[in-house]
């Protein structure tokens, strides 16, 4: 059985398995993981490393990006509200998609706009990156 070669939530160095039209496989280990060609180096070849922070995107499909969070797994950062829905707030980190805190995550509801400090952990339930206030 493969192990995981990525750590969810943090920066790592992982090798370009393959490249397709949409970006480049990582080789994870036990899965592979998308780097989108908006991330990609312009000299970038199967058998190369890259420095990649691995998240989920909205599917629960594992994504890497170049870019660096604000904050990574067990780091706190003030991050900026950039939208309220019925469930929590997405906060804005640094990277291609935000960071969901939900309501019970939040110590009192969260306004648009305003920053607060917040955690990085995984949620149990879903296994995602998530937001603590």
């Amino acid at each position: 059985m493969k192990r995981s070669k990525y750590q969810l939530g943090r920066i790592g160095r992982l090798i370009i398995d393959r490249i397709v039209s949409i970006g480049a496989y990582l080789d994870g280990g036990d899965t592979d993981i998308l780097l989108p060609n908006r991330y990609l180096p312009s000299d970038a070849a199967p058998g190369m490393e890259v420095e990649v922070f691995v998240y989920h995107d909205n599917e629960g499909r594992l994504i890497a990006t170049t870019l660096h969070p604000y904050a990574l797994l067990g780091e706190v950062a003030f991050l900026e509200v950039k939208a309220v829905t019925q469930e929590g707030a997405f906060m804005g980190w640094g990277i291609h998609r935000d960071l969901f805190v939900p309501f019970a995550e939040q110590p009192s509801r969260f306004v648009p706009g305003a920053s607060y400090p917040i955690i990085v952990y995984i949620d149990h339930i879903s296994g995602r990156l998530t937001g603590s206030g």
